[in-house]
């Protein structure tokens, strides 16, 4: 149950570090289903919108 807890929090700290540029699509009108997923490609692309 810990590995569950600490990807939650591990999702957090991301999801705060990324929360500028989920705020950007949303404005741009980007719908966002899977808050997870948007934040994983954004961990691949170092942050960078295109």
């Amino acid at each position: 149950m810990k590995h569950r807890l600490d990807k939650k929090t591990d999702f957090g700290k991301l999801e705060l570090e990324y929360d500028q540029q989920l705020k950007q699509l949303e404005l741009d009108g980007v719908r966002i289903k899977n808050k997870r997923a948007v934040v994983h490609l954004l961990q691949k692309s170092n942050g960078q919108l295109d």
